[in-house]
């Protein structure tokens, strides 16, 4: 009698491309009597809690051989900075006189960026954006010309010939890469609205600015220019002079509008990109505040080293430093405004921030607890204090902002 093996499992994952919380798996398993029970297994790892899911699969307990699929959503665990998900696929086989043998998956991992990785991702995909929003604005203004030019040519002269066709041509080739970079446009905001919610609280004023830029972006794949596009290139083959100035005409009147589109996405996208980074300031400097509170703690523990409590402030004042740098980045991108806002940073008491930090971490390293502690203390309370500000901050621009209209 043959030994009965283990059954076999692998799997292979595919990741939504405008929201990496959403997965596709397949998977193949195989034994040589066939199968009890095949289950998935979810792990949510959180800052406080932790917790375990089991789902059963269908299987068929005669095939030897089969394909199995799962989908997972994690938005539905909620998910905040710094959490993670586990998650992998358990196989057993029928063999119940020699007893159950089980195989599991390899472990699937998704870990969550912390605050201060989650700022920088957002900020890659912002700077992107905008790079790419400036792009095809300019793409625009380019079509726009070209669309006079050929107008121009049209009007010197009797009757349209070889080049004009050939300048139509070359115009219906950018307003085809124009469509590309612009659809393109569309889905990376959809991936950057998804990084948002999947793992941000965007306030209500927030999510209004980003429907509202989502209808801009949208508008953005004008019907009618569309429809004047394809009128032109069944104009190209009669080459109708009157027809074709007609033509060209609605179209530059379109192509106004949609530059004038891409203008406001463009100021309304610069807007709510200092929202986000105003708010995630206000997110670091309560994750810092938690952390230098338990490194207090720990701190005040008589048996704690002192060169190990000293390297953990270290950690802490470079966080810091990355706020700071943070807080200039904000500076900049709010000059970059049409209307700049009046952001009111209290320099002072971050100089005074920052030196309680390096006080608290050099009364470490000469191993005087009591005195780090102090510093501590008075470092926490000043980050408590920033983040209260910038709150503030945040709801009074909001204000101003909406008294003076939206861009």
């Amino acid at each position: 009698m043959i030994k009965d093996a283990y059954p076999t499992i692998s799997i292979t994952e595919e990741i939504d491309s405008t929201n990496e919380l959403k997965r596709f798996i397949e998977g193949k398993v195989s034994d040589d009597y066939g199968f009890r029970s095949l289950s998935a297994y979810v792990k949510v790892i959180g800052k406080d809690t932790a917790y375990t899911i089991r789902k059963p699969l269908k299987i068929n307990p005669k095939s030897p051989k089969q394909l199995f699929s799962y989908y997972i959503d994690m938005s539905q665990f909620s998910l905040r900075p710094g959490d993670r998900v586990e998650y992998s696929f358990t196989i057993t086989d029928n063999d119940e006189i020699n007893s159950y043998k089980s195989t599991s998956s390899t472990k699937k991992v998704f870990n969550v960026p912390d605050m201060s990785e989650l700022d920088n991702n957002l900020t890659e995909q912002s700077d992107k954006l905008k790079k790419d929003l400036d792009k095809s604005l300019q793409d625009s203004k380019d079509l726009q010309k070209k669309i006079k030019d050929i107008k121009t040519s049209l009007m010197n002269k009797p009757t349209p010939d070889w080049k004009d066709k050939q300048s139509m041509e070359s115009l219906l080739d950018l307003k085809k890469k124009l469509d590309l970079n612009i659809n393109k446009l569309q889905k990376d905001f959809e991936k950057q609205k998804n990084s948002q919610e999947n793992f941000l609280e965007p306030d209500e004023e927030f999510l209004e600015k980003q429907e509202k830029l989502q209808e801009l972006m949208e508008a953005l794949m004008d019907d009618e220019l569309k429809e004047l596009f394809e009128e032109l290139e069944k104009l190209m083959e009669e080459m109708n002079k009157s027809q074709l100035l007609e033509n060209l005409d609605e179209m530059e009147k379109e192509t106004e509008s949609m530059e004038e589109k891409m203008d406001r996405t463009l100021e309304l996208f610069k807007n709510m990109e200092l929202d986000q980074k105003l708010e995630n300031l206000e997110d670091q400097l309560k994750d810092l505040k938690e952390q230098q509170d338990e490194l207090i703690k720990e701190t005040q523990d008589k048996n704690s080293s002192a060169e190990d409590l000293e390297k953990k402030q270290e950690e802490i004042n470079k966080k810091f430093d990355e706020i700071q740098k943070d807080i200039e980045e904000v500076k900049e991108k709010n000059a970059d405004l049409e209307k700049p806002r009046d952001l009111d940073f209290d320099k002072e008491m971050e100089e005074q921030l920052d030196q309680d930090l390096n006080d608290a971490k050099e009364k470490l390293s000469e191993d005087k607890k009591g005195k780090s502690e102090k510093s501590q203390q008075n470092a926490s309370d000043k980050m408590e204090q920033m983040a209260s500000d910038i709150r503030s901050e945040e709801r009074r621009v909001g204000k101003e902002g909406r008294s003076r209209g939206s861009p």
